[in-house]
């Protein structure tokens, strides 16, 4: 039996470690975009401290704005991947219409991906005092 499963355990192996690398990927790029979408913004945010915002208001709006653009991908790649499905149905051997349920765990991992990366440059941005945003280039 072990000779008869080894090509499917190779090869769910290598989907595996594919679908890791592909996360990893994701929470690099969200991450780096986020990152200097912040950065950009270094004087604004030392301006609205400067004024009197909140740490807390800070980090919640730039959080608040990375999450719009992420859940808007999410939105966007399940409905390609919906379609996609439609389009090859005829290819694949036992496949269902729509597997929803893995569409939505795909998207729920992205999105809490995309949540981790946008919370670390938010924190960093919060953590910067007015003056030295103000001073900054």
């Amino acid at each position: 039996m072990a000779g008869l499963t080894r090509p499917l355990r190779v090869s769910a192996t290598f989907v595996g470690y594919t679908a890791t690398l592909a996360v990893l990927l994701t929470a690099v790029g969200l991450y780096g975009s986020l990152a200097f979408s912040v950065s950009r913004r270094t004087k604004e945010i030392g301006v609205r401290m400067a004024l009197g915002a909140a740490r807390g208001r800070i980090v919640a709006s730039i959080v608040a704005e990375g999450l719009t653009v992420i859940l808007a991908g999410v939105a966007a790649g399940v409905a390609l991947a919906a379609a996609g499905t439609r389009l090859v149905t005829h290819l694949l051997y036992g496949s269902a219409d729509a597997d929803w349920l893995f569409y939505a765990a795909a998207g729920m991992l992205v999105a809490v991906v995309g949540l981790v990366a946008s919370v670390l440059p938010a924190r960093r941005a919060a953590a910067v005092e007015p003056l030295v945003a103000l001073r900054c280039e």
